[in-house]
Parts: structure tokens; C-alpha cells; sequence
């Protein structure tokens, strides 16, 4: 929360820094906070996702549905073509 509520702070004073507006943080970011840092979202996450992130206009069974990987294999020199969005003109 420092970090994003200063970003030009350099990274050595982000603990005083979170220190010192630790009220107004909080206040900000609505209590949210991991006492135990970084090692505690680790044991916390690291087998299972913490969010479960979902498309507006689309349901985790449609996105499921729909979604289509891709992979191209570009060769250095050759132009690149655009790959089309879906339901743009192929043609």
C-alpha cells in the first residue's frame, strides 16, 4: 500500500515509510494486511489461488468454454501477421 500511495519512494525507505502513515494505509486499503509479510501469503497461496478472477460479462463456465489457446512460432527475420480477435474478418 506505501509503495502505490508513493511510488517514487525508493524502495529502502517503504518500511519507515509504512511505518510512520500506518493509520492512514489501513484506513485506505480497508484493513487489509498480512502480519506475517510475504512468507505468510506464500504458506497461505502457494497451492491454491488466492482469487478467483472472472470476466464481467461472463461466467467461469463460459470462459471456460470459449477460451481457445493459441501458439505461433515466429522465425527471426520474417514479418509478423496480426493474429485476428475473434470475430473480426478472417477473409
Amino acid at each position: 500500500a506505501a509503495h502505490h500511495a508513493e511510488p517514487g519512494c525508493p524502495w529502502y525507505r517503504l518500511p519507515a515509510r509504512s511505518a510512520e502513515r500506518k493509520a492512514e494505509l489501513l484506513a485506505r486499503n480497508g484493513g487489509y494486511v498480512y502480519p506475517g509479510g510475504y512468507l505468510e501469503i506464500l504458506a497461505r497461496y502457494l497451492a491454491r489461488p488466492k482469487e478467483h478472477p472472472r470476466h464481467p460479462s461472463a461466467g467461469a463456465a463460459a470462459q471456460a468454454a470459449t477460451f481457445v489457446p493459441t501458439t505461433r512460432v515466429v522465425t527471426p527475420g520474417a514479418p509478423v501477421q496480426p493474429v485476428p480477435l475473434r470475430g473480426e474478418n478472417r477473409g
